[in-house]
């Protein structure tokens, strides 16, 4: 599945090869260098999953993600740090990112990761759409 994926980070090489690396597995991505900018984007170009450094200057990740989240409770947030200790964990996740990543791993382990978050997403939208109740049109016809 091509996904359209907004990377904010500040590191603009490590951002790039990034985008590279997902382009490359047929993702479309842009890449800005904090979260101000990351808002900016995700409100013109409608990206499905945002990747964003926690520690960019101007606006950092935890209030990227929030800025993010207010606007779209959809876009899934993935937190991404060369310091990811507990307490940023921690903070990322009660903010509302659905993944943290630590920077200078393996790129096979974050798409993997990325796959599965995706495919967790997908599975709870299809379970929320089946749960839905039939609307008064859908339920009407179906009485008469």
């Amino acid at each position: 599945m091509s996904l359209r994926v907004l990377i904010a980070d500040d590191n603009r090489d490590a951002a790039e090869s990034l985008g590279v690396l997902l382009n490359l597995g047929g993702d479309e991505v842009l890449v800005v260098e904090d979260g101000s900018a990351a808002v900016q984007a995700a409100r013109d170009w409608r990206p499905d999953l945002a990747v964003l450094d926690l520690d960019m200057p101007v606006m950092n990740g935890f209030a990227g993600a929030l800025a993010l989240r207010a606007e779209a409770p959809d876009l899934l947030l993935v937190a991404l740090s060369a310091y990811l200790d507990e307490d940023n964990r921690g903070r990322a996740v009660a903010i509302g990112f659905d993944l943290c990543v630590m920077k200078g791993g393996e790129f096979a382990d974050f798409r993997r990761e990325l796959d599965a978050l995706v495919q967790r997403h997908a599975d709870r939208r299809s379970a929320a759409a089946m749960q839905a109740p039939v609307g008064a049109d859908a339920a009407q016809s179906i009485s008469t």
